[in-house]
């Protein structure tokens, strides 16, 4: 269980990585106002995080699971439910 934690934050932090550093290198491209350059950062990282997750995940489903390095792991977690204890005090 620890495993598949592990893969689902390296999953999350790879793509944030990379949607940093490309609103990043858009953002010292760009002439933008001061006051607004924040703002601007902060939406296109979560636009180029979502992007590169969204392309990733889809490649590594419809063309190769070996785009799932990509995120870090080319291995997408897996999840248990946990077993449900029946209550003996009846």
């Amino acid at each position: 269980m620890f495993h598949d934690m592990l893969i689902a934050v390296i999953r999350t932090f790879v793509p944030s990585v990379v949607g940093i550093a490309i609103a990043w290198a858009i953002d010292h491209g760009l002439a933008i106002p001061e006051d607004v350059q924040m703002q601007l950062s902060a939406a296109l990282v979560a636009l180029c995080i979502t992007l590169y997750y969204s392309l990733v995940t889809l490649l590594e489903r419809k063309v190769n699971p070996a785009f799932g390095w990509l995120l870090g792991v080319p291995k997408a977690p897996t999840y248990e439910v946990p077993a449900v204890e029946e209550d003996k005090a009846a």
